[in-house]
């Protein structure tokens, strides 16, 4: 068991919510209650705290710091980008760019471009 602290729904109305296990749960079945799978390797420890999905990826924020890009169709992490501080929140843009907010006040603009 564990206790939930965000979610997000893609374009095919699939739930993911982040646990504080460090893993993110995939919801589905006939009425969208049934735990398909789960994402063990998207964060080294503490909960998930921000789930955002755009355009086909998802985008996860931990206590480890990290913002992973997750490919919903295989559930790899495709990228992944580390902060100094526990993540808070995210959104994205069509662009590409992330904004990050962080438990120590800092929001950060990330671009392609660097």
């Amino acid at each position: 068991m564990t206790s939930f602290s965000c979610t997000a729904w893609d374009d095919n109305g699939t739930c993911y919510t982040g646990g504080s296990n460090s893993k993110i749960y995939v919801w589905g079945g006939s009425d969208g209650r049934q735990c398909e799978r789960t994402i063990d390797d998207a964060h080294s420890k503490g909960f998930i705290c921000a789930l955002r999905y755009v355009n086909g990826k998802l985008f996860s924020g931990g206590k480890d710091g990290k913002v992973n890009c997750i490919d919903t169709a295989s559930l790899n992490v495709t990228m992944s980008i580390q902060f100094d501080s526990l993540v808070r929140a995210i959104d994205c843009s069509a662009d590409g760019s992330i904004l990050v907010g962080l438990r120590d006040g800092t929001i950060t603009l990330c671009t392609d471009s660097g």
